[in-house]
């Protein structure tokens, strides 16, 4: 009988364990209004480092429809979804971005990036997706023009970068 109440108490004591968690960094949703799908096909994301003012390239992600991005249109709106891979990824806080439709050959900047940090206590339950939280984007330069986003906006959507 003590050999159950320990097992119990043990249980118990392991299953109430929980430890703080920093949150993942949210994607920035790229939306595109009144483009042609065939202008789209490919997009090129180049990340840079903060305050680089676009020289110093960190990475350059070619996205490919249908292989590493996929788009979502509505109407003359198309969404524009980036599919992580190799821990590589869309739009995120922690760098500068450039953002190339080599079918129009534009590019847009983006920059200075905002988000509220956010951490979670979790991991003692049963329940292994109890971590999941995302750190809200609160502001970004898109050509040098500051986009913000109400708390609205930021707990219930991702923030968008509009064309």
């Amino acid at each position: 009988m003590k050999s159950y109440y320990f097992s119990l108490v043990f249980f118990l004591l392991v299953a109430s364990c929980k430890q703080e968690h920093d949150c993942t960094d949210r994607q920035i949703e790229t939306v595109f209004i009144g483009f042609k799908a065939s202008d789209l096909d490919t997009i090129v994301l180049r990340k840079y480092e903060v305050g680089s003012n676009f020289t110093n390239v960190i990475d350059t992600l070619i996205l490919v429809y249908g292989t590493n991005m996929i788009s979502l249109v509505n109407n003359v709106t198309t969404r524009v979804l980036v599919a992580e891979v190799n821990n590589r990824s869309g739009v995120k806080f922690g760098n500068d971005w450039q953002i190339y439709i080599p079918a129009q050959s534009r590019t847009i900047n983006i920059s200075q990036i905002n988000r509220e940090k956010k951490t979670i206590k979790c991991g003692g339950g049963m329940d292994k997706n109890d971590c999941a939280c995302t750190n809200p984007i609160l502001s970004f330069k898109q050509e040098n023009i500051i986009q913000s986003f109400s708390i609205d906006d930021v707990t219930n959507r991702a923030a968008f970068v509009r064309f």
